[in-house]
């Protein structure tokens, strides 16, 4: 009887025991199972994903590419203050008067010939106010370099850029100065203003990276290559001993062709371009660091403030994705930089990378590439934005050896080839030009124009559309530079402009027009704001 019992108590424990509570078991040791193996494949993807990021920075740092900012502390060092552009640059903003509340705004005046006209003593007066500035300028001009103090610090998203308005503004009065003396005779002023004008332009691209500082570089660069098509057509140029009416003071010969030396000149447009595609990737990475390093949360990547509970647990997840999601926006921005090395647009064109994938909020990659989501941006405007500058600057370059032609022979050139090599070194070649082929001209259009062929990439013979606010659509059509200085602009408010249908003529207009903020605007279109 006793072995009987002993032999039934196993089955009699088993039956108290509840299936439920068996199923709870195996449940919990399958849970630990794969808590333990997705353990062991986090472990090796955050090993393999920090392998992959270390291998892409000690390859870029081998290969000289800048990555941090004390990458650049060598070549935007701390200057003097009589050495440094930017120091005479504020200076001058300091002491500028304030625009007299009774004169149209300057985009206005710029824009418009007859408005100059008839606020003619007004402009003199506030030009004549504002000697002191303009003097200034021209010291900023004698400066090789310039340091605008700009600390980049992280978060580099944060910094900011606080002269780029201002200078703006100080570009604007010495544009309108510049057209003021050419209108009143003195050649020789406007041309040593054209001077001042592309200095400012060269000083705000140095030192203050990032893309926006870039693009308000070529915005006043663009500004001082429509300054020359408006003075180009009667801009007095002789000899210095000639005699001369009145007041009159032709700018000389050298002063001309140096204006055309230094509008050739691209260094500084392209050393601009890689700073401020180096200074893009810098701020990816740094923001990419700080997120890795536990500085910040996903949520306060702009703003720099630590992160929270459950930052830290999504972070301890993720990590390896944004790692790697990092490799491939820093890549991305690179190619960029390398595309911007190249001849030509059509050639970086091909060069670019493909856009940035959107990436909803409910899309399942969204976390995954959360961090390029947030900073990451088609740098596609800003590229082509640089060949413009440089198409722009070669075609003002050109006109005025057109204009040196002209007066030297009494009539102008037939043909660009005939400025070789007396006026010009060679024909410059046109950056949207596939095959590589020269500036065009056009002398038999009822508006002799200098053209390139645009981003269309098609020769239309010097002719234009107009965008819906009446400006030269940069999109569609040729790029023209008006040897008469007429050039089509943004109208009144009471007469909208409608874009036509049709390939517009180059036929004259009523007034004369330089580039306005939209060139910006349009530049950064696609870039995210980030100062």
């Amino acid at each position: 009887m006793t072995e009987r019992a002993d032999s039934e108590a196993p089955d009699e424990q088993a039956e108290r025991i509840p299936p439920r509570y068996r199923w709870l078991k195996r449940l919990t040791i399958l849970f630990l199972v794969l808590f333990v193996a997705m353990a062991g494949v986090r472990w090796w993807w955050g090993h393999h994903a920090e392998q992959r990021f270390q291998t892409w920075l000690t390859s870029a740092r081998d290969a000289g590419e800048r990555l941090f900012p004390e990458d650049l502390a060598a070549e935007y060092g701390p200057l003097p203050d009589d050495a440094n552009g930017a120091y005479f640059l504020k200076l001058a903003v300091e002491s500028m008067t304030t625009w007299p509340d009774d004169m149209p705004t300057s985009s206005a005046l710029l824009a418009d010939r007859q408005a100059r006209r008839d606020q003619r003593q007004q402009i003199a007066q506030y030009v004549s106010a504002n000697q002191g500035a303009s003097a200034l300028v021209r010291m900023a001009r004698a400066q090789s370099r310039a340091d605008w103090d700009v600390q980049l610090t992280s978060p580099m998203i944060a910094v900011l850029l606080p002269h780029l308005a201002t200078q703006r503004e100080l570009a604007r009065l010495t544009a309108l100065a510049a057209l003021h003396y050419h209108e009143e005779g003195n050649g020789a002023e406007a041309v040593a203003m054209l001077h001042d004008l592309m200095a400012i332009a060269r000083h705000v691209g140095d030192g203050q990276p990032f893309v926006i500082g870039y693009l308000v570089a070529c915005a006043i660069d663009s500004l001082a290559t429509r300054t020359v098509e408006s003075c180009v057509a009667d801009l007095q140029i002789a000899d210095p001993t000639a005699a001369l009416p009145g007041e009159q003071r032709p700018a000389t010969r050298d002063d001309v062709r140096a204006l055309i030396a230094e509008l050739l000149d691209e260094q500084n447009p392209r050393e601009g371009l890689q700073l401020a595609f180096d200074s893009e990737r810098m701020l990816e990475l740094d923001a990419a660091m700080m997120l890795m390093r536990g500085q910040v949360g996903m949520a306060s990547l702009g703003t720099g403030s630590p992160r929270g509970p459950l930052d830290s647990l999504r972070a301890a997840a993720l990590a390896p994705a944004w790692k790697l999601d990092a490799i491939r926006m820093l890549e991305h921005t690179g190619q960029y930089a390398r595309a911007g090395q190249a001849p030509n647009w059509p050639t970086a064109r091909s060069q670019m990378p493909p856009p940035p994938t959107a990436v909803g909020p409910t899309t399942p990659w969204r976390v995954v590439h959360m961090l390029s989501s947030i900073l990451q941006c088609s740098l596609g405007g800003v590229l082509r934005q640089h060949y413009t500058t440089l198409a722009s600057r070669r075609m003002a370059a050109t006109a005025l050896a057109y204009r040196l032609y002209t007066i030297d022979h009494g009539h102008p050139p037939g043909a660009l080839s005939d400025l070789v090599p007396g006026y010009l070194p060679a024909i410059p070649r046109d950056p949207f030009d596939a095959a590589d082929g020269p500036i065009r001209f056009n002398p038999n259009a009822q508006q002799p124009v200098l053209y390139s062929v645009g981003a269309d990439a098609t020769d239309s013979d010097g002719q234009y559309r107009l965008d819906s606010r009446g400006n030269i659509d940069r999109d569609s059509g040729d790029l023209p530079l008006f040897l008469d200085g007429d050039r089509p602009h943004t109208p009144p408010d009471s007469q909208p402009a409608t874009a036509p249908s049709t390939m517009a003529s180059s036929t004259p207009a009523s007034t004369q027009a330089v580039v306005d903020d939209q060139q910006i605007e349009e530049a950064a279109g696609d870039e995210k704001d980030q100062q």
